[in-house]
C-alpha cells in the first residue's frame, strides 16, 4: 500500500464520520474530509514520504501548508498502527483548515491562532479515537483532548447531523497542554498560514 493510499483509508473510514466539531466558527464533518479526500485523489494536496521534513524515521506525519503536503517517515505510515491513522486524521484537518483559505464558517475572513489551529486537529484526533473505540496512545496534548471530548461523543446517541460545539472554557486543560508541547513553544502564538490550496483544479475534478 502507498502513503497516500492509507491517508485516503484514514479519513474515508467509518469513525471519521462521527466527526462534526464546531471551534473558533470553524466546522469539521465528515463532507470536510470527503472534499479533502477528493483532493487527496486529484493531486491538490499530496501525500509524500521524506523521513529529514518530518524530523526522523520515528517521526509522526506533518502537514506543510506551503506546498499542501502532507509528509511521512515512510510509505508505511498509517497503514497498520491505530496511532498512526488517528495522526493522519489529525493532519488532514490542518489541510482543510488551510483549504479554507482563512475563511470561517460565515466565509468570511478570520485569522486563527496556531493555538487555535492545533485545538481543532486535537478535537477531530480525539473524536475519531473515541468513535472508533480503539485503543490509542494518549499522550499529552491527545490525552486532554480525548477527556473533553469524551463526554460530547457517544456514537449510539450522538447525532452525526448536528455539530459538537465546544466552547473557550473547556478547552483550557488542551489549550495549556498545547501550549507546553515542546513541538508547539516557538509557534504558538503565531498566525496559523492557510493560505489555500495552490495547485490547480483537475478538469474531472467535481469540487
Amino acid at each position: 500500500m502507498s502513503f497516500k493510499y492509507n491517508v485516503l483509508n484514514a479519513i474515508c473510514s467509518l469513525p471519521t464520520k462521527w466527526i462534526n466539531l464546531t471551534f473558533q466558527n470553524r466546522v469539521i464533518n465528515q463532507i470536510s474530509y470527503g472534499v479533502a479526500a477528493q483532493f487527496i485523489d486529484d493531486g491538490r494536496i499530496q501525500c509524500k514520504v521524506d523521513r529529514e521534513k518530518v524530523g526522523g524515521e520515528g517521526a509522526a506525519a506533518i502537514y506543510d501548508p506551503d506546498d499542501d503536503t502532507i509528509y511521512a517517515p515512510l510509505d508505511s505510515y498509517g497503514e497498520r498502527f491505530f496511532d498512526e491513522k488517528s495522526v493522519l486524521v489529525h493532519e488532514v484537518t490542518h489541510a482543510i483548515l488551510d483549504y479554507y483559505g482563512g475563511l470561517d464558517m460565515n466565509m468570511e475572513k478570520s485569522s486563527m491562532l496556531v493555538l487555535n489551529d492545533e485545538t481543532i486537529a486535537y478535537l477531530a484526533q480525539a473524536i475519531y479515537a473515541i468513535a472508533a473505540k480503539n485503543s490509542l496512545t494518549q499522550a499529552s496534548p491527545l490525552e486532554e483532548a480525548v477527556a473533553i471530548a469524551r463526554p460530547k461523543v457517544d456514537v449510539e446517541k450522538l447525532d452525526m447531523c448536528k455539530s459538537i460545539i465546544f466552547s473557550g472554557k473547556e478547552i483550557e486543560p488542551l489549550q495549556d497542554a498545547i501550549r507546553r508541547h515542546k513541538l508547539y513553544e516557538a509557534t504558538i502564538s503565531d498566525i496559523a498560514l492557510h493560505n489555500g490550496l495552490k495547485r490547480p483544479k483537475p478538469e474531472s475534478s467535481p469540487f
